[in-house]
């Protein structure tokens, strides 16, 4: 079965150097794990589109990129909540190599795919969701036919939510952190990278994931 799994990326972006190769960072020309980035992976018009949004917001937030500094995989690039839950990243790595698809929802990027080398930059959802819903919309649709995704797991805040499409062709299952007031800035990323890593050491999800019958609304 094919699935897809779409999680938030984080304002923190700390990468520690280590020695594992989980954490090093990458330079042009390693090939230390595969790199390609998320329009190479669209078809038609639709890549096209994509890849200029992303080359607009980083031109129009030039300033935000730090392209002195090394780059990293996306996935060892976020440190914030949600990937400092224990064990986390392993699982995302060891879903992918399991044939899982995973996108990351990104302020800079719109989508990067966590294999997808990136600078450190700070740019965030709420000044860059205007420019991408379209375009994310449409590639997230592209992307589901192209590689005939049979189920999706969503897990996002608010904020990454408003560039999904409102409703999607196959079977949909959310989790979305029921916390407000004070806690919710830290409870609810903590408790995304929880349910997330869970949901990929078991391969399957909870009952406290929500499923969505196609063409419904979440």
């Amino acid at each position: 079965m094919s699935r897809l799994l779409l999680i938030p990326c984080s304002g923190s972006k700390e990468p520690v150097v280590d020695g594992n190769k989980y954490w090093s960072p990458v330079r042009p020309g390693s090939m230390s794990y595969p790199s390609e980035t998320f329009p190479d992976r669209l078809t038609g018009s639709i890549r096209y589109t994509m890849q200029k949004t992303r080359d607009g917001v980083r031109k129009r937030f030039s300033d935000r990129w730090n392209r002195e500094g090394g780059m990293y995989y996306a996935l060892n690039l976020y440190t914030g909540i949600t990937y400092q839950v224990p064990h986390f990243k392993w699982h995302v790595w060891k879903a992918l190599k399991r044939g899982w698809h995973v996108l990351i929802v990104s302020g800079g990027y719109g989508i990067i795919l966590p294999n997808e080398r990136s600078h450190k930059y700070n740019v965030t959802i709420n000044e860059t969701w205007r420019f991408y819903k379209t375009p994310v919309e449409l590639a997230i649709k592209n992307y589901i036919y192209t590689y005939q995704i049979q189920e999706i797991y969503i897990s996002l805040s608010q904020n990454y939510r408003m560039v999904l499409p409102a409703a999607f062709p196959v079977p949909t299952w959310w989790f979305v952190p029921k916390v407000s007031g004070m806690r919710a800035r830290r409870e609810v990323p903590y408790q995304i990278g929880y349910e997330v890593k869970h949901l990929l050491k078991r391969d399957a999800p909870n009952d406290i994931w929500t499923k969505v019958e196609p063409g419904k609304m979440a």
